[in-house]
């Protein structure tokens, strides 16, 4: 088999990053280049990567001043030799036969791309993003329709395994977040076809202060303007996902309004107005996307009308989703 090329950034994650790096060395795949992006962590992580480092000579560790995750990503797919490339985040882990399974899928298939299904891991329980297995090689405007809808492909780079040659021209936008939804602009441009593989080997935790679960701050918008320059794209060149790149917009605005809500003095901040106007002018609109579920099309209809209402239910469905400390 061919040799895989994973990508760890590494940023105070010392309480995490040992379990997802004995998951990554005990893969029943043993043809690894592991490549530790040490992003300037100011705890023991470093001191951890070493430990691994001198244990294992498939671990290689690259040290820079703290730029953020892309930076990361970007400097460990630079220094990647393997005709496979795979990013893992550094507080999450993974299945012990997830890259054999990965790198199978994508040589039987010639494919450019192979993905995986991902368990969501909360504080109390875990579950899988999609329930069913299922097993298929697409093109890659199906693929894309999969992403933006993000059941059968979840929309993180993570539980994806690339044919470097269709990414080593690419790059991850320094200083964004929410990283994955611009990078899977360009790459679903790049990749022909793709292997799905719904069984969920990845394992995503959910943990408090990460990006995707803090409170609202300036930068949180980056994943609206992510998805209005997807939509932008799509409308150019794939047509055929306008609607599913239509409800990425809205679960978009969604998410912003709802960290927005979290402040006391969310009516000050600078694009409240413009989101809450945004979300009641396409209340129709979300309605008729078949992609919503009847939960957030009632809290549509409800933000209409009743805006503490809508921070009820939106505060509920927080509640469900208790993450890791």
């Amino acid at each position: 088999m061919a040799k895989v090329s994973v990508i760890v950034p590494v940023y105070n994650v010392e309480k995490y990053i040992r379990k997802c790096l004995d998951s990554i060395v005990s893969q029943t795949l043993n043809d690894l280049e592991i490549i530790l992006v040490n992003d300037g962590s100011t705890d023991t992580s470093p001191a951890i990567c070493e430990e691994y480092k001198r244990k294992d000579e498939r671990i290689k560790m690259i040290t820079q001043k703290n730029q953020g995750l892309s930076a990361a990503r970007n400097a460990g797919l630079k220094d990647a030799t393997g005709e496979y490339v795979i990013f893992i985040d550094s507080d999450d882990y993974i299945a012990e036969n997830m890259l054999e399974i990965l790198v199978e899928n994508i040589t039987k298939s010639s494919a450019d791309a192979a993905t995986c299904g991902i368990y969501n891991v909360y504080q109390s329980h875990m579950k899988p993003q999609y329930h069913k297995k299922e097993k298929y090689t697409c093109d890659n405007v199906e693929a894309y329709r999969q992403i933006l809808i993000g059941q059968k492909i979840p929309a993180s780079i993570c539980n994806k395994l690339l044919r470097k040659e269709c990414i080593k021209d690419l790059c991850f936008p320094v200083g964004r977040h929410y990283e994955d939804a611009f990078f899977h602009i360009d790459l679903m441009q790049q990749v022909k076809t793709v292997c799905v593989d719904t069984q969920p080997l990845y394992y995503y935790v959910h943990r408090s202060g990460s990006i995707t679960t803090r409170k609202y701050q300036k930068s949180s918008y980056d994943i609206v303007e992510a998805y209005e320059k997807n939509i932008k794209m799509v409308r150019e060149k794939y047509p055929e996902l306008i609607p599913e790149s239509e409800f990425r917009v809205f679960w978009a605005y969604f998410v912003v309004l709802d960290r927005m809500l979290q402040e006391k003095e969310y009516r000050n901040i600078e694009q409240y107005k413009h989101v809450k106007r945004y979300l009641k002018k396409h209340v129709k609109d979300i309605i008729k996307n078949p992609y919503f579920t009847r939960n957030r099309k009632i809290a549509a209809m409800v933000l209409k009308f009743n805006l503490e209402l809508y921070k009820m239910l939106s505060r509920k469905d927080q509640k469900n989703k208790m993450v890791i400390s």
